[in-house]
């Protein structure tokens, strides 16, 4: 099946930092094809690891006390959400072509896990493991990307290798916090199986 943003990109993108591909596509739709164009979708399962936070800590000074506060180890879970995409490719032969593809990925977030830490002149404390719950909270991504993939057709087994660039407009939504963030980048990946089209 054509290969997604989300394997193209997978590892480059981060996020405060977020850590991890974006999702693994459990289930394709098919293609078409119009002399050396096709077109193509796929849809299925999205799976995105938990995304971990940078620590962050603040320090002051109030009425002649000194204080710090912050928190550590902050992950933010995901269930498994969704994707769709579709797009557009040009054959140039039956061993190279040139694609353009769009899509959407939805993961929930059902809670948020991580360490609060304080002192108080020079006494600390903390307060770990702690996990807040959340409601309709979610993470939603747009890929767009260009690829060039070289395959060998002729197997049954079609093992086939492309490199590409695109951007991944990003929000993600706590429900009392929401960020927006765009990545640009590129990659290269690899892909055991797959299927554009029959040549003649």
């Amino acid at each position: 099946f054509p290969v997604t943003i989300a394997q193209v990109l997978g590892g480059l993108f981060a996020v405060m930092p977020m850590e991890g591909t974006f999702a693994q596509d459990l289930q394709g739709l098919g293609s078409k094809t119009l002399n050396n164009f096709y077109v193509f979708t796929e849809g299925g399962a999205a799976y995105m690891p938990n995304i971990g936070f940078k620590d962050w800590s603040t320090a002051g000074s109030f009425a002649g006390n000194s204080f710090s506060l912050g928190y550590s180890d902050l992950n933010v879970s995901t269930d498994i959400g969704y994707n769709f995409l579709g797009g557009i490719g040009y054959a140039f032969n039956k061993n190279l072509s040139l694609e353009l593809e769009a899509g959407f990925i939805s993961n929930s977030i059902p809670s948020y896990t991580g360490d609060l830490n304080a002192t108080l002149n020079g006494t600390s404390g903390s307060l770990t493991g702690v996990t807040v719950p959340l409601n309709s909270a979610s993470i939603q991504q747009i890929p767009i990307c260009m690829n060039f993939v070289v395959m060998n057709p002729d197997l049954s087994f079609r093992p086939m290798v492309g490199i590409g660039l695109g951007a991944c407009p990003t929000r993600m939504d706590l429900g009392t916090v929401r960020a927006d963030f765009t990545q640009i980048g590129g990659g290269i990946y690899d892909l055991d199986k797959g299927s554009y089209r029959d040549w003649e």
